[in-house]
């Protein structure tokens, strides 16, 4: 008997693929932050393009020859393109506050931690002044591939934009590591949602595996239900901006479920998603050697327990004291563990530690059990598609030749809803002083420094003198359209 074969829900051939690929094979990335010059002249030179942009069934197999391409905007090249950003007449907020407000608004950098050493007046780009300003961004093109077979460079210039179109801000490249970690020598990307109605969905079925990971599509990709079975809030345009009638008329349910058409609006966010880039500075020098200095005899358990994870993937839940990676190399990408099963108090993975505080997992279980706990989580969930920037540190060089380099992570992150995704876990998992009942703590690898609490039976220890280990130097917010809103931008 034949296998079902599952019916098709998402509309894959509207959806940019970054948004269900990680492009695994195409390492190297290219981000062009482009300001708009002439509006013509760009919907023109767009319209041309939108044909190699990759959507989730362009193939990008290896070896092919293909470069993947995505395009996102922010705010301001929305507007430029004649999209309005701002509330309706009729009080329909589309696109959020979030949204319009921007990154580095001054209340919400306080809240981001974009604080200090963090503030945006010193971001390299996408700050509040500069030739490089949020304000002078307006779109980012992403290049993916594989520059033996593949030149970037080569691609770009094949992409022909026109200097009277738009110019080129600033560009920064990317790459995947070979060994897949990051510049501190912890593996990375391991903890990814599965995003249901994809082959990983249909592939997972274990129960716990599915209430740990699967999260509805609703949650990153406009147009589909979300965790809380509703359709998250997509952004519209007036209906003459649709001349070739590509886009569904913009419908909103009332609190009884009745499906109504906002009147004179069409659906311009359906199949997108909005987008965080944020430019991450590592100091590998300064890491490495505060935890052989605090660590003792044992410095790569002290790593371990600021991460959550061993260098090799393994988690602390299941090798609370020594990697057994070597022995069981499954290990490095474990990711079924939850913690109030086999950690409920922090004694194997500390309850402040980098991965546990960017997705507790069950840890409220003791409040209405393990699926409410799995189920509150992946409210706030995020897609990850991070890449390393600056070459790895070398094991000869002292630790100030190591902090003179500038390398770090290019952190991306798509989700439907900013506030809910990814400003609550910033604001209230990752900088949050109190999270989980801890004291004036916040996260000990991208937090500001202080303290990190090691439970232990016998009596909690506090390591002290952390520091600061990274900074940013640049970020956005970005919406990433479908591709049939890419043709309405273009005015095709």
């Amino acid at each position: 008997m034949a296998s079902e074969i599952p019916m098709e829900v998402l509309e894959r051939p509207d959806i940019q693929a970054l948004i269900l690929r990680a492009y695994g094979n195409l390492p190297h990335t290219r981000y062009y932050f482009l300001k708009i010059e002439d509006r013509d002249a760009f919907k023109t030179w767009l319209a041309g393009v939108i044909p190699q942009v990759t959507n989730a069934d362009s193939p990008t197999e290896p070896g092919d020859g293909r470069c993947a391409l995505n395009i996102a905007f922010t705010r301001f090249g929305l507007s430029r393109l004649g999209v309005t950003v701002a509330p309706k007449p009729h009080g329909y907020d589309g696109f959020g506050l979030e949204f319009r407000q921007g990154l580095v608004h001054r209340h919400r950098s306080r809240f981001l931690g974009d604080v200090d050493e963090n503030d945006p007046r010193w971001w390299e780009w996408g700050g509040r002044t500069g030739a490089k300003s949020e304000g002078r961004i307006d779109c980012l093109c992403l290049l993916f591939g594989d520059k033996q077979k593949t030149p970037l460079d080569a691609t770009w210039r094949d992409l022909a934009l026109p200097p009277a179109a738009a110019s080129v801000v600033h560009v920064q490249c990317g790459y995947l590591s070979r060994d897949e970690g990051e510049h501190f020598g912890f593996r990375d990307g391991i903890s990814q949602p599965t995003i249901r109605f994809t082959k990983r969905d249909y592939e997972t079925t274990a129960p716990r595996e599915r209430a740990l990971h699967v999260v509805e599509a609703g949650e990153f990709i406009l147009g589909y239900e979300n965790q809380n079975s509703r359709m998250p809030v997509s952004p519209g345009i007036v209906a003459n901006l649709d001349r070739c009638n590509r886009l569904m008329p913009l419908t909103r349910k009332s609190r009884w479920g009745i499906t109504r058409q906002v009147s004179g609006l069409k659906d311009f966010g359906r199949n997108g998603t909005y987008l965080v880039l944020r430019q991450l500075r590592q100091y590998v020098g300064r890491f490495e050697e505060f935890v052989q200095t605090q660590g003792g005899s044992n410095p790569e358990l002290l790593g371990a327990r600021i991460v959550g994870r061993w260098k090799s993937g393994a988690p602390l839940t299941v090798c609370p004291e020594f990697d057994r990676s070597a022995q069981n190399p499954g290990l490095r990408t474990e990711n079924s563990f939850v913690y109030d099963e086999l950690d409920r108090y922090g004694y194997r993975c500390p309850v402040g530690a980098h991965i546990r505080r960017g997705n507790p997992r069950d840890a409220t279980s003791v409040l209405d059990g393990e699926a409410q706990a799995l189920k509150r989580v992946n409210f706030h969930r995020l897609i990850r598609r991070g890449r390393l920037y600056g070459d790895r540190a070398q094991g000869h060089e002292t630790p100030r030749e190591k902090d003179a380099v500038d390398r770090g992570l290019m952190f991306l992150c798509l989700n439907a809803d900013l506030r809910r995704q990814f400003e609550f876990v910033q604001q209230s998992w990752v900088n949050n002083d109190k999270f989980s009942g801890l004291i004036a703590e916040q996260d000990p690898l991208i937090g500001p420094g202080g303290t990190l609490t090691v439970q232990r039976p016998e009596g909690h220890q506090r390591v002290g003198g952390l520091q600061r280990f990274v900074t940013v130097k640049g970020g956005a917010y970005f919406f990433m359209p479908g591709i049939q809103a890419l043709y309405c931008l273009a005015g095709r």
